[in-house]
């Protein structure tokens, strides 16, 4: 799945179009994720056991979709590309035609 978003950047980017958003992302990679849960639920009900409440179902595939776009369950701000961190430097690097001022010198002060 990430290698098909990744594909998607390098494609609409060859071409010319605008990235896409974050929420784009997201939602590209929620629908198999969806259907990965739906498949699990099935199996689940065929065999009579008990599901997942929609709660923990919704936290769970959460998760995994903020995983596959590099979340890692944080929501950054639509300008922001990446954020790296390097030991005590943080470097935020802006999606095309955004400025971003620094909000910290570290980890620490930020």
């Amino acid at each position: 799945m990430t290698a098909q978003l990744n594909d998607r950047v390098i494609a609409d980017d060859a071409v010319g179009r605008p990235a896409i958003t974050q929420s784009e992302r997201r939602a590209l990679a929620a629908v198999p994720v969806q259907e990965a849960a739906d498949t699990y639920a099935n199996g689940e009900l065929g065999r009579g056991d008990t599901l997942l409440s929609p709660e923990v179902e919704a936290r769970v595939t959460a998760a995994v979709v903020d995983d596959l776009v590099g979340m890692g369950g944080r929501q950054p701000h639509e300008s922001i590309e990446n954020i790296n961190v390097n030991g005590d430097r943080v470097f935020v690097h802006p999606l095309a035609g955004h400025r971003t001022s620094p909000r910290g010198q570290s980890r620490r002060a930020l």
